[in-house]
């Protein structure tokens, strides 16, 4: 079991959220970058990657339909179909 397979999954809204603050993260790098400061650039794309990685997790487990802590019973999908 990997770290990450125990993980609550996340609904629409969260997704959303993350999405947004991955886009004002990215934002203050321009920002940074066109002031000429990188460290704060820096420091701004270590923040992205958790995010990056939650929302990449949560995704693909959604294209390839696997199972998540809410589904049960007959709802469950039928390995091999989305």
């Amino acid at each position: 079991m990997s770290e990450h397979e125990d993980t609550i999954p996340l609904d629409d809204s969260a997704l959303v959220e993350f999405a947004a603050e991955l886009r004002r993260l990215a934002n203050e790098v321009v920002r940074d970058v066109r002031r000429g400061t990188p460290l704060p650039g820096l420091s701004h794309l270590v923040a992205m990657r958790p995010l990056q990685e939650m929302l990449t997790r949560t995704l693909s487990n959604r294209v390839l339909g696997e199972p998540t802590n809410d589904i049960e019973g007959d709802n469950a999908p039928v390995p091999g179909y989305l």
